[in-house]
């Protein structure tokens, strides 16, 4: 049975992190990326697919994104216009997968890709250790915040 490889990235005030994850009966693993700079959710997802792509083989030649745009253009041989500024970044993918033929981006829903739920997961671990307040604290934080904003547009 062929293993696959899930990719996500993402992008905040505290920087940028990616997350690419393998899911093979005989080589699981995860590997998690951050940088303190800033980089916007194409180019970390780009970055995300990159790594992916580094660690892709023949026993693993399927990568999953929840990132539509980014399969879409890796896929064809063309850069869409609205991605000119990450041009560079979708260069370095095209020449991975020129090497590596066998490799294949398909796009997954967010709720399926294995990478974005664990690095939801490793970003509120780290809200929960920043902050000292559970994940159900910081979710009512949030509910009340969600509700002011809400009100003010309102009035």
């Amino acid at each position: 049975m062929k293993g696959v490889i899930y990719c996500d990235g993402g992008s905040n005030q505290f920087g940028s992190i990616y997350c690419v994850l393998s899911e093979h009966e005989h080589n699981k693993w995860v590997a998690v990326r951050r940088f303190k700079t800033k980089y916007n959710v194409i180019q970390i997802e780009y970055l995300a697919l990159i790594a992916a792509l580094e660690k892709c083989s023949k026993d693993m030649p399927i990568i999953y994104t929840d990132n539509l745009r980014i399969s879409k253009e890796v896929n064809s041989k063309k850069l869409y216009a609205y991605g000119s500024k990450n041009k560079d970044l979708w260069k370095r993918a095209r020449k991975i997968i020129g090497r590596k033929r066998y490799a294949k981006i398909k796009w997954v829903s967010r709720d399926e890709n294995l990478a974005g739920i664990y690095l939801e997961e490793v970003l509120w671990k780290r809200k929960e250790e920043k902050f000292g307040i559970s994940r159900t604290e910081i979710n009512k934080i949030y509910k009340i915040l969600t509700e002011r904003k809400v009100k003010k547009v309102k009035r």
